[in-house]
């Protein structure tokens, strides 16, 4: 399934009207099409994707986000651990990991790639970067010999091991150190379940 956005997009997105979404996500498509894809991607069908994404993102957050949020205030609370700002971050951490799978739209299949490992995980850990600098022309798309790799469980795993390293970085309190890690692999297998993507 192809879907494009990373959390800022998608939020800047949510504050437009639909008739200006229509026109951002028209021009930002046919970036993608002009850069990126060998065969170009209709509009409707990005909007579909789109569509079923921010639904089933909409039931995550009500069913599952909110318990999250609350036991994570509470326990906060408890262990007298100021936690609003690690929240806002996680929340963020949330809405861009769920959106990150589809970034490996950019990747062409290749069944003998150089340090496609590499590639792989430097893309994941650092797509919007890598994005920019395909749309500005100063890199190729990378090669991976898989079909779509951020489509799998390893990439989940990977995923999940470097939030618990930015974790360690940023924050000194147990719990905060855990918040990027819980609620970034939440998004992420949110985006896994609503594609039905589950190999490894």
């Amino acid at each position: 399934m192809i879907l494009f956005a990373v959390s800022i997009t998608v939020l800047f997105f949510i504050l437009m009207n639909q008739k200006d979404l229509d026109q951002k996500l028209k021009k930002y498509l046919a970036e993608l099409n002009r850069f990126i894809f060998q065969r170009p991607v209709k509009f409707d069908r990005v909007k579909a994707e789109l569509s079923e994404h921010f639904s089933f993102i909409r039931f995550i957050f009500k069913r599952v986000l909110v318990p999250i949020i609350a036991i994570y205030m509470l326990v906060g609370l408890i262990f007298h651990i100021y936690v609003l700002d690690s929240l806002a971050l996680s929340i963020i951490a949330f809405l861009y990991s769920n959106f990150l799978p589809d970034f490996d739209m950019i990747f062409k299949q290749s069944n003998n790639p150089k340090n496609f490992w590499s590639n792989e995980y430097l893309v994941l850990f650092f797509a919007p970067i890598y994005l920019f600098y395909i749309f500005s022309e100063n890199v190729e798309p990378p090669v991976s010999k898989r079909y779509r790799p951020f489509h799998r469980f390893r990439s989940f795993f990977a995923w999940g091991l470097f939030l618990l390293f930015l974790g360690f970085i940023f924050y000194r309190t147990w719990l905060e150190k855990f918040s990027l890690l819980i609620f970034g692999l939440t998004g992420y297998f949110t985006h896994l379940l609503t594609d039905e993507s589950f190999k490894f």
